[in-house]
């Protein structure tokens, strides 16, 4: 399921929508793009390239944010006692722009806790699939 890119938004709490997606099923060079659950000037549809791909372990895609920067979102699946761990790494790089105000206040005030926030719903949805618990998880 987590290559599974029309899926994206059942398991990212941040993805609206996946709008295309260049080839099924993904591999490395995939280009695909989405739309944030976030408003205004931000929900324009992000462009998305997957640059390594070694499932079920390893995918980091490499993300285009108009007027924001660009995203790296890394996604690790490792073995770990009776279960498994799963990593979910997110870098932002804001555009030369917006990268004071985003430092200052963004970042501080709402990005990082919302951002983290997002990747515990993430998480969370993602247990509850390989669970087999379709159910929504908030």
């Amino acid at each position: 399921f987590l290559s599974d890119l029309p899926r994206r938004s059942d398991l990212f709490t941040s993805v609206c929508q996946v709008l295309s997606g260049s080839q099924d099923p993904p591999r490395g060079g995939t280009v695909y793009k989405d739309r944030p659950r976030i408003g205004g000037p931000w929900k324009t549809a992000r462009e998305w390239r997957i640059t390594e791909f070694d499932p079920p372990k390893q995918q980091t895609h490499q993300g285009k944010w108009p007027r924001v920067g660009t995203v790296l979102l890394s996604i690790f699946l490792e073995p770990a006692g009776q279960g498994t761990l799963l990593k979910l790494t997110v870098d932002v790089s804001y555009s030369w722009y917006l990268r004071p105000l985003a430092w200052l206040m963004l970042e501080g005030l709402y990005l990082r806790r919302t951002a983290q926030s997002n990747i515990r719903r993430s998480v969370a949805k993602a247990k509850a699939l390989i669970e087999g618990r379709e159910e929504a998880v908030v």
